[in-house]
């Protein structure tokens, strides 16, 4: 299956910028800040350039196939642990 959701690509778009400016950090004084401008701009650059490709990579190694196959559902139990509905779904095949 080669159907990407827009909402990988945008996460792995959002969170590349956002781990670089984690990594660089911010000075008090604006200038500072401006100083920096051009390096995040192309830093963001390269995270659009590379976003999808490593997004698409991580979903293939990361997410499950939506195909069960020959799995069959063989019971379905539930509890409640305060406000919170534990369900467990056992399966074989």
């Amino acid at each position: 299956d080669n159907q990407r959701s827009p909402g990988e690509c945008t996460m792995t778009t959002s969170l590349i910028p956002y781990l670089v400016n984690a990594m660089l950090g911010s000075g008090k004084r604006l200038q500072d800040k401006l100083l920096r401008l051009p390096l995040a701009i192309t830093l963001a650059t390269i995270a659009l350039l590379f976003s999808q490709p490593l997004g698409l990579r991580v979903q293939a190694r990361l997410t499950t196939s939506g195909d069960p196959g020959s799995l069959e559902v063989t019971s379905i139990t539930h509890r409640k642990q305060g406000r919170i509905t534990i369900h467990r779904i056992q399966t074989r095949g």
